[in-house]
């Protein structure tokens, strides 16, 4: 069985009056957004060209940064059948 809300004559004439509509607080929804105050100004980037990279440059914007790692000397001798060309 379905029950409705009474409607038309049998409403009750109190109604409850609706609750006040508070206003939104601008910090808070700029907030939740993400958004920043517009007064405030990115800060200064340097450029690119004023930046030092470690290594060599051995093309536009590709550095080749060498280093050596200590090593225990391998017991066996390693296999080079990988590199061997067949023909």
């Amino acid at each position: 069985e379905i029950r409705h809300k009474p409607t038309g004559a049998a409403v009750p004439a109190t109604a409850p009056a609706p609750a006040p509509l508070r206003r939104p607080e601008v910090g808070g929804l700029h907030r939740l957004l993400g958004l920043r105050t517009r007064g405030t100004t990115a800060p200064v980037r340097a450029s690119a060209q004023d930046r030092q990279l470690p290594g060599e440059e051995i093309a536009p914007g590709l550095f080749l940064i060498e280093s050596l790692q200590p090593q225990a000397i391998p017991a066996q001798p390693l296999s080079l059948d990988f590199a061997r060309r067949d023909g």
